[in-house]
């Protein structure tokens, strides 16, 4: 990529970024700005666990994502009934997916979106933020219940039947 390129692929993340903030502003929410880095943190109180949320406007590979991560490690014995768990929720969502780090037993929720040649709608970014925070707040108890043996996989698993 010339450097040409690279400027063109910065001002679109650029303005990838600013439809994000205006996003946030839109529905209220207050945040803070990275404007070197293009991420932005903010936090919400779910109905039991308050979620960190991290937006990020990635230039080089033209990507738009949202992170959370669980504000909690996986307790090392239960770190395969995590991963297990983690797996299960993937397969029934349509978009997103959990990540279990088994080098430090960590779990964030991911969703991200390309914009290439083109901002996404402006409805994505809204729909990106609210996705997280609800899979986020649908999931974050019961992996905490996991890690501290409260839940059993398998009953976990059968909640699903």
């Amino acid at each position: 990529m010339g450097n040409q390129d690279e400027a063109v692929s910065l001002e679109l993340a650029r303005e990838v970024y600013e439809e994000a903030c205006t996003a946030l502003d839109d529905i209220g929410w207050t945040y803070n700005r990275d404007d070197e880095e293009l991420r932005i943190r903010t936090r919400v109180s779910g109905d039991d666990i308050p979620m960190d949320i991290i937006i990020e406007v990635r230039p080089k590979t033209g990507i738009l994502r949202v992170l959370s991560y669980m504000p909690f490690k996986i307790n090392e014995d239960k770190a395969i009934d995590a991963a297990i768990a983690c797996g299960e929720v993937n397969c029934r969502m349509v978009n997103g997916s959990f990540d279990f780090d088994i080098d430090d037993n960590s779990i964030r929720f991911r969703v991200t979106t390309a914009y290439l040649e083109a901002k996404p709608h402006k409805e994505v970014y809204p729909y990106m933020i609210h996705l997280a925070v609800n899979t986020v707040d649908d999931y974050n108890d019961k992996f905490l219940m996991i890690s501290k043996g409260v839940l059993s996989i398998q009953d976990f698993l059968a909640s699903f039947e």
